[in-house]
This record gives C-alpha cells, structure tokens and sequence, in this order.
C-alpha cells in the first residue's frame, strides 16, 4: 500500500481500494449464488431431458445452451477478478490515465450484468419451448434467491459508477503531483510519460478482450464439430505473455525487444482476424435451426469481443510504436531518479514552481 513516505496522500487511495475490493467481493458472491442456482436448475433439466427421451439433437441443443451459458460466467469472473487488479495497480503505481480508464470499465461492467439478466430470460423461454408442454419449465427455474442473485448485480455494479467517479476526481489530484516530479516540470518528459503509461495500460485491456474473445470462439468452433485450430492456443499464451515483455522494454528502454513486441501485437492482430474469419466461416451455411439459433445467440458477443480486442490490439501496436520512438529523451532516467528517491538514496531535488 502506498504510504506518506512517497509524497503521495493515501487516505483516498485507501478508500477506493477497500471500496473496490468490498463491490468485486459483492458481485463474486453474487454471480457464484447465480452459478449455484443454475447448477440446481440444469441438473434438473437433463433428468427430465432423460426421462422425457429427448432426442439426441435436443440434448446437444440444451447441454450446448448450458455450455454457452457457462462461458459468459466465466468471462463475468475473469473481468471481475481483472477489474480489482486495475484499480489495485492504478493506486499503487499512482497511475491517473488508467484511474480514469476504470470508469469505463465500471460501465462495461454494469452493461455486461444487465445483458446477463436479459440473456437469462431468453434462456428460459428457449428452454420451456424445448420441453413443450411435457415439463413445467418455469415452475422452477427460478428457485429461491435466483432472482435476488441476477438483480443484485446489476444494483452493486450501477451504484459504484459514480462513486468511483468521485474518488477518480480525488485519486487524480492526488497523482497529479507525483507525474509533475518525476518530469521535473519538463513537459517533453511529461509528454513521453503519458505514451509509456498509454501503452501500459493498453496492454491490459488487450489481455482481458483476447483472452475473452478467444474463449467464447472456442464455444462456438467447437459447437460445429471443427476442431479448434492451434493457432487459438498461440493467441492465448502470446498474449499472456507480452505484456510482461511490453513492460520490460519500455521501462528499460530496450529498443530490439521494443520493435519485437510490436511485431507480435501486430501479429496477434492477423491471427485474431483470422480466428473470427475462420468462426464465421465454419457456421456460414450451416443449415440446422437449432444450432443455428446457438450462434445467433452468441454472434453479437463474439463480434463484440473480436472488435474491442482487433482495435485495443491496433492501439498497443500503435502506442508501443511511440514508446520506442521515445527511448532516450530522459523518462528511464527520471522514473530510476524516483526509485532511489523512493529508496533514500538521492535527494529530492526542489522544482521551483514560480519558473
């Protein structure tokens, strides 16, 4: 945790760190008592699909439905857990553009609780067409607490937005002053501080969509009897891995490793248009109603996911151009001079703010 000793106020650093971590604790507990409910429900649904003899084509269609269902959940807790890592390394690295970026991301988080609420009514209409009139469907696919558990998501996410608008507005008074040090008051440092913490947090929200991106992709690749290309999994452990590279290089100002993480963001961008090309190529034609419906129900959130990821990939390509472009104008040389600063080791040198 931040403390006095870096110039820094921690008070409202505090606050929004044990806020964020109360609201993320709240919607993880909120969306597993969801997971739970659903569990109970679709237990009960494959005994009646089994004692009704459904069909094998209506087993796929409704264990299909339960795998793409599970995959959003999945995806909600990644961008959960991803949600308190931003505001944890927002306030310890007194990073402001990425305070700011977090109001966003509380946005697309209360939007993507909403859909769920309304992808869940649909589900239950599909599922009692499915069974006909041999199973009373909606007698119990809302048991006890299932519809406290899908509204409570939405009022947790909703009434943090412009709580952490507040604390943003303070967080950003704060870190002012520590961006203002380190530069010196050289507003070309200060220039190439705010390239060096863009591409940084690009990196970030390039992991969340890839990785999102290629796990609802899987779903439906897989849903088709295609084997899921290889060139999936490279995506995954690239993407994982770069932005450790990406960090390291422009920190460090080491320009081979610099022009290389930039090659392979523009790699991965090739790759991931491939990857939905091929997707929306294995459904094209694919005559069967119900599988075909799977696929609409996914196709705007698969879109969804490939764009925002193509874009924030093309934006970390960009920015991370510009970083290197930036290697020797002083910033390594200043964020080393807040280290040992930080450590004791060198005075802090006065900035004479009537200049």
């Amino acid at each position: 945790m931040t403390n006095k000793d870096s110039d820094v106020p921690v008070f409202w650093s505090r606050c929004t760190l044990s806020l964020c971590l109360v609201v993320v604790l709240l919607c993880i507990v909120f969306e597993a008592w969801l997971m739970a409910s659903e569990d109970t429900i679709q237990t009960s649904l494959k005994n009646d699909a089994i004692r009704l003899n459904l069909d094998s084509l209506q087993t796929t269609n409704l264990q299909l439905d339960l795998t793409v269902s599970l995959t959003y959940h999945i995806v909600f807790f990644i961008s959960m857990f991803f949600w308190l890592f931003l505001v944890w390394d927002a306030v310890m690295t007194f990073n402001t553009l990425q305070i700011i970026s977090i109001n966003v991301f509380n946005v697309a988080m209360f939007v993507y609780s909403v859909l769920q609420l309304l992808q869940i009514e649909t589900d239950k209409k599909n599922t009692a067409r499915l069974f006909g009139d041999d199973v009373d469907v909606l007698a119990y696919l809302d048991p006890q607490g299932f519809t406290v558990s899908r509204m409570a998501l939405p009022v947790c996410t909703g009434l943090f937005i412009p709580v952490f608008a507040y604390l943003t507005v303070k967080l950003k008074a704060d870190f002012g002053w520590r961006k203002y040090r380190i530069a010196g008051g050289d507003k070309n440092i200060e220039q190439v501080f705010i390239w060096y913490h863009i591409f940084l947090l690009l990196q970030k929200f390039s992991f969340l969509f890839v990785l999102s991106f290629g796990a609802i992709n899987s779903i439906l690749v897989a849903s088709v009897s295609v084997e899921p290309p290889a060139i999936s999994t490279t995506v995954a452990v690239t993407i994982m891995i770069l932005p450790f590279l990406g960090h390291h290089a422009a920190r460090r100002e080491k320009k081979i490793l610099g022009y290389f993480v930039v090659l392979v963001y523009f790699a991965l961008i090739v790759l991931c248009s491939y990857t939905l090309w091929f997707t929306l190529h294995a459904w094209q034609g694919y005559t069967s109603r119900d599988r075909r419906n799977t696929y609409v129900r996914m196709q705007n959130t698969l879109l969804m996911y490939a764009v925002v990821a193509i874009l924030v990939l093309i934006a970390s390509a960009v920015a991370g151009g510009f970083c290197v472009w930036n290697y020797g104008k002083g910033l390594k040389d200043a964020l080393d001079k807040e280290k040992l600063r930080l450590r004791g080791e060198q005075q802090v040198q006065e900035i004479d703010l009537d200049e």
